[in-house]
């Protein structure tokens, strides 16, 4: 029977069959079970709360131990990467300043240009080095009263390495020119050739370094006015009467793997009073810059001398000077009104900026 109330009756009978009719009975209840009491629901309902509360606190807890596990686990690797941090400050703190000092001992070697000055009507020397040390170097010596030798290279590679380059260069063109007393263009660079072959055991197999320079070298004769030059792998560009020329070099470096026999050979030309003589590495062309991020090519630095090679050489050197800043740039849009107002170019070289592929915003008067 299902839970309530009921009454049971009971009427007796002989074996006869007969009965007095009379009933008894008595009232019985059925209570309802346990699980279906109304405070049971509410027993369960408390159970199940205390139960997610307790399973959030366990799980706070054990959150709770972890994240101040992790955070000591950070805590100590915040301190590693804080030493090791300081530890690689003061090592490019070390390395830094011996490059410093490096890049000091690299200027000293490089002729002041005032040797330059004193022997010619006007010389400059735009060198900007793209780390702090480079692998370009120039060097110049008279080597007697009328003759004055001059060297424009690339080492091979770029910094330190480069830095390493160019030094033993400088050191052995001191050493041929000033000391074996060679002053032929073509004899200094076969000689320098062979010199770098030995100083770092090029050819000798095993691991030997390949690397190497390309530059030109000139010979002035202050007296006779005649230009002899031998280029590795430089050209010359040369502004006689007004007009420039581009002179290509043997195609042959100086060091590196000797895969044939190398050449070089001596070109001559008498100048006359006015005439110039650029001589560059390929940092100045091969510099990135201009809209969108070209090089700026052997075609533009030729325009460039065209434009300027009639000014003095203070100003040319400014001039050389603004343009690379101006190619180089930031890719912004530049304003040329800004830049004729403080005297960077004039109108005239207007064209020249046009060449530089640049954004140009205002060009009025021009």
């Amino acid at each position: 029977l299902s839970s309530g109330n009921y009454r049971f009756n009971l009427m007796s009978f002989n074996f006869d069959g007969i009965s007095d009719n009379s009933v008894e009975g008595f009232n019985l209840t059925i209570k309802k079970p346990v699980w279906m009491m109304w405070w049971f629901f509410v027993i369960l309902f408390i159970l199940a709360v205390g139960a997610v509360v307790l399973i959030i606190r366990i799980r706070e807890s054990a959150l709770r131990r972890r994240e101040t596990m992790l955070q000591d686990s950070l805590d100590d690797r915040t301190r590693e990467v804080i030493v090791q941090k300081e530890e690689i400050e003061l090592k490019n703190r070390e390395i830094t300043d011996s490059i410093n000092y490096a890049q000091r001992i690299q200027a000293s070697l490089l002729p002041p240009t005032s040797k330059l000055t004193s022997a010619f009507n006007g010389a400059f020397v735009f060198y900007r080095p793209r780390d702090i040390v480079s692998g370009d170097f120039y060097w110049f010596e008279p080597v007697d009263e009328e003759r004055f030798v001059i060297v424009c290279a690339d080492s091979t590679g770029h910094g330190v390495p480069g830095a390493f380059m160019s030094m033993i260069g400088s050191a052995l063109i001191q050493e041929i020119v000033t000391r074996k007393d060679i002053t032929r263009p073509s004899e200094i660079l076969t000689t320098l050739d062979r010199e770098i072959s030995r100083t770092l055991n090029q050819g000798s197999g095993g691991e030997s370094a390949s690397d190497g320079m390309d530059m030109v070298v000139c010979e002035y004769n202050k007296m006779t006015r005649m230009l002899r030059f031998s280029s590795a792998m430089r050209p010359v560009i040369l502004v006689m009467d007004g007009e420039s020329y581009y002179i290509r070099g043997n195609k042959n470096s100086v060091g590196g793997e000797k895969l044939r026999e190398k050449y070089f050979d001596d070109q001559e030309y008498f100048l006359k009073e006015n005439d110039t003589v650029y001589m560059f590495s390929d940092g100045f062309p091969d510099q990135f810059g201009g809209e969108i991020g070209k090089k700026m090519k052997i075609v533009r630095l030729k325009r460039l001398i065209e434009d300027i090679n009639h000014l003095p050489m203070e100003e040319q050197y400014k001039r050389v000077s603004d343009f690379f800043d101006l190619w180089k740039g930031d890719g912004s849009i530049i304003n040329i009104k800004e830049i004729i107002e403080k005297n960077y170019i004039d109108c005239s070289a207007y064209n020249l900026i046009l060449t530089l592929g640049l954004n140009i915003r205002y060009a009025e008067g021009c």
